[in-house]
């Protein structure tokens, strides 16, 4: 036995096959993790985005309510009925309030959501390289760190577009108004 070993008969072979299912599962497995991701969390984007319009509205309601209060507090005084502002005020804070708390359920929500989809991806990338694809453990633990820079990199752009989405009426409202103006 020599301790030699033999040459292939397709030379690079190794190589060229490491390269190409690296960048197979690369190719597959990050946009499909990532649509994955996308789709999952899209609802918590529609709910961050009606709650952002709600609180808008609110916003306004409240600012012109608290305006008009304050111009007519010396005739409210006057008729004894100040205390008929102070309910609409309250009752259109507590709404605001609402709309607040719904934006942050959304944030959040996605937040605590997020990071169980993103073990649950790897978990399965990882079953999908080694048991189904056959790789060497090297090449699957190089994808499963690439996949997870990816997808927390996702989920931060996700988190950056569900704030802008939130906020996105507040910049038309004050559009609307500055044009009105």
């Amino acid at each position: 036995m020599s301790s030699f070993r033999q040459p292939s008969i397709l030379p690079g072979f190794g190589l060229t096959l490491g390269f190409s299912t690296f960048f197979l599962g690369a190719i597959i497995l990050i946009p499909l993790a990532a649509l994955v991701i996308a789709v999952a969390l899209h609802s918590m984007v529609r709910l961050a985005k009606r709650a952002g319009k709600r609180s808008t509205k609110m916003m306004t309601q409240l600012m012109s309510g608290l305006f008009d209060t304050l111009q007519s507090v010396k005739p409210l005084k006057a008729m004894g009925r100040e205390n008929l502002a102070d309910g609409v005020l309250a009752a259109q804070t507590l709404e605001l309030n609402a709309a607040t708390r719904r934006l942050v359920v959304a944030r959040e929500g996605r937040k605590a959501v997020q990071q169980p989809i993103v073990a649950i991806m790897m978990a399965a990338g990882t079953w999908v390289g080694l048991e189904l694809w056959n790789l060497p453990m090297a090449t699957v633990l190089l994808l499963m760190i690439l996949l997870a820079r990816v997808l927390f990199n996702f989920g931060k752009v996700q988190g950056d577009y569900q704030a802008l989405v939130a906020y996105e009426s507040f910049y038309w409202s004050l559009r609307r108004t500055l044009a009105s103006a």
